[in-house]
This record gives C-alpha cells, sequence and structure tokens, in this order.
C-alpha cells in the first residue's frame, strides 16, 4: 500500500504530498509505539492536535537520517527542539525553518530505536531562486545553493536527433512542446539528490539570457551527476508544475535519462 502511495507522489502538489506524509508518519509513530513496547506515539490528550502548524526555526546542532526521513536538533531561540523532515540533505550549523509542522509526545522511532519527548514533524522551508521575466519562480528544493561551476564561455554543440533543441529553444517554444520528448546537451550548474523521490539538477548550454530566466533547464531525473558535467538530456516536458505556496516551474524537463558526453 505504502509503495503504492509513494509512487504518486510526482503527480502530486507539494501540499497534497505534506499531508501524504503526515499519513505515513502517524503510521510509523503507530507501528513503532507497539513495536517498542514505549509510549503511545499518537497524540496525547490536550495536544494541539492536527489542526495547528508549528514552526521551528534555528541552527542545526544533528542530523540523523532514518529511512524516508531526516531527524534535526535545532537550536531555537528558545532552546533545543527535535524535528523530522522528509529526506532531505541538511548539514551541521545551517540555519532551517521547518514548517507546518506537528507535535507529536512520546513518539518511538522503530528505525532509529529511540523515543522523543516531544518531536515536530513538517517540511523544510524551500528558498525561491529569481524570478523570470514571466513572473514565474523556481523551487529551490534543497539549502545547499547555487553550486559553484565555470561559465560557458561559448554555447554547447547541440544535441543531435529530431527531438535536439538548445535551452533557448526550449523556452521559446514551450507553450507547444508540454508533454513531448526534448534532446538537449547542457553543462551541469547543480545537483540536488532523494528529494520528492526523484533527483533534480540544472543545466546550462551557453544559450538564452539570464535576465530573462530563459539559459537555465530544470530536469528531474533518477540518475545521479556531478556539477560541471556535459550531459546529453533526453525528458519530457512539464509545463507550470505547481509546488504550493506561491512557488511553480514554468518549464521542466522530467523523467530524464543522462548521458555524459564531450562538448
Amino acid at each position: 500500500m505504502r509503495s503504492q502511495i509513494i509512487s504518486q507522489i510526482p503527480r502530486m502538489s507539494f501540499w497534497s504530498f505534506f499531508g501524504l506524509m503526515m499519513l505515513l508518519l502517524a503510521s510509523d509513530a503507530h507501528a513503532g509505539s507497539h513495536a517498542m513496547g514505549g509510549a503511545s506515539s499518537g497524540l496525547p490528550a490536550g495536544h494541539p492536535g492536527m489542526g495547528q502548524s508549528e514552526t521551528v526555526e534555528g541552527k542545526v546542532l544533528e542530523v540523523i537520517d532514518a529511512g524516508n526521513y531526516t531527524y534535526l536538533q535545532i537550536e531555537t531561540s528558545t532552546g533545543q527542539e527535535w524535528a523530522a523532515v522528509p529526506k532531505s540533505k541538511v548539514t551541521v550549523g545551517e540555519k532551517v525553518t521547518v514548517t507546518n509542522g506537528t507535535q507529536m509526545g512520546a513518539f518511538t522511532s522503530p528505525s532509529l530505536g529511540r523515543q522523543f519527548q516531544d518531536i515536530i514533524f513538517g517540511v523544510l522551508l524551500a528558498k525561491p531562486l529569481a524570478s523570470s521575466s514571466k513572473g514565474s519562480e523556481n523551487l529551490e528544493i534543497s539549502h545547499a545553493g547555487p553550486a559553484a561551476t565555470e561559465a560557458l564561455t561559448a554555447p554547447l554543440k547541440k544535441a543531435e536527433g529530431a527531438d535536439a533543441m538548445t535551452i533557448a529553444e526550449l523556452h521559446e517554444k514551450k507553450d507547444a512542446l508540454g508533454g513531448k520528448t526534448v534532446v538537449i546537451r547542457g553543462k551541469v550548474t547543480k545537483f540536488n539528490d532523494g528529494i520528492l523521490n526523484r533527483n533534480w539538477l540544472h543545466i546550462e548550454d551557453g544559450t538564452g539570457s539570464r535576465e530573462a530566466g530563459t539559459s537555465d533547464l530544470t530536469i528531474t531525473t533518477q540518475q545521479t551527476t556531478e556539477v560541471g558535467e556535459i550531459l546529453v538530456v533526453r525528458g519530457t516536458v512539464r509545463l507550470d508544475q505547481d509546488f504550493g505556496a506561491g512557488y511553480r516551474y514554468a518549464v521542466l524537463v522530467e523523467e530524464a535519462t543522462l548521458e555524459p558526453t564531450a562538448k
């Protein structure tokens, strides 16, 4: 059942995904209380409950990855708190905000084999990238920030084949390309793995305009890569992908295959 639910995540909005994660966490909590023999992992009497939202903000003191979740000990303005979010890349010392959280008391994690007196289950607040000239915003999937890579001094050689195009051409013709396959050669400028059940990368090919937001393309894939690598990307164009909270991609290439190639 859980694998069937998770397989649908890429098709869902951000907030629908979050709602499902809360259901899965509640299921884990119930299972954990019986498996570990600890106190009940449900919401105790007098608890704020699922209808109210908690926010935790501060510096990360400890990071523990377990299963599909990342547990964070956070130094806040009022003391130390634990939070759990869908598995994310977070480093000690980083400043984070966990939002849309639900507090649970006496929660036992079966995967960690430990009990938390109080813990907040939520999601990391995402950071928006610069808006394009059309007012759409890209969602920065992690807090890693732009990766350092040398700028292209000249446009890359265009990929070959009937579906090949440059990034500038894709932005220019995007309205007619929704649901269609494209092939693009580009240089990886950013890579984040394991977010929303897929990996994310940005590529550039030396075409388009940074000011107009047409020089960069966001890709999702199940493969891995490294910043600075030159790839031929083949994937399906998706338009106006909305992740909620006002963040959306005007154009996104999903379910991509990555083939390393020479310049």
